[in-house]
C-alpha cells in the first residue's frame, strides 16, 4: 500500500459571511521506489463540524480546487478526507478558519494597505537618503 497525503490551503483565510470560501490542493502518494511523492487521482469528500459539504476529484497533477458558501461569523475547521483505493491508503487534512464581518474585514485590509504604503515611505526615504549622502 502506498502513502498519500493531502496538502491544502485556502485563498483566503477568513472570507466574509457573503463570501465563497475556495480551497486548493494536491492530492499525493508516495512511491517508495523513487522516494519522492508523486501526484494522485483521487475523489476528495469535504466536511465542515462533521457536515458533508461536497466532493471533488484531483486531475490528472494531482490537484484540486473546491468552493462553498461561508457559513456565519466564527471559527470553522474542516476536513478534506480521501478514502484511499486499491494500493493506496486512506487520509485526510483539516484546515481552520475564521468568517469575519464585511466591516471587521474592511478594517482588517485598510491597516494592511496601510502598513504597505508606510513600509513603502520607508523604502523611498532610505533610497533618497543613501543617493543624496553619496552623490553630495
Amino acid at each position: 500500500m502506498y502513502k498519500t497525503r493531502i496538502s491544502a490551503h485556502f485563498l483566503d483565510t477568513a472570507p466574509t459571511e457573503n463570501e465563497r470560501v475556495v480551497i486548493e490542493g494536491w492530492l499525493q502518494y508516495y512511491d517508495d521506489k523513487d522516494k519522492s511523492w508523486k501526484p494522485l487521482k483521487g475523489v476528495l469528500d469535504f466536511y465542515l463540524r462533521n457536515s458533508y459539504l461536497g466532493l471533488t476529484e484531483s486531475n490528472s497533477f494531482g490537484r484540486f480546487s473546491f468552493s462553498f458558501p461561508a457559513p456565519s461569523k466564527g471559527s470553522y475547521e474542516l476536513r478534506i478526507k480521501f478514502d484511499g483505493k486499491r494500493e493506496f491508503e486512506p487520509c485526510y487534512k483539516s484546515l481552520e478558519f475564521k468568517v469575519l464581518e464585511e466591516e471587521e474585514k474592511r478594517k482588517i485590509m485598510k491597516l494592511a494597505r496601510n502598513i504597505l504604503l508606510l513600509l513603502i515611505a520607508i523604502m523611498v526615504i532610505l533610497l533618497l537618503t543613501v543617493y543624496f549622502a553619496k552623490f553630495r
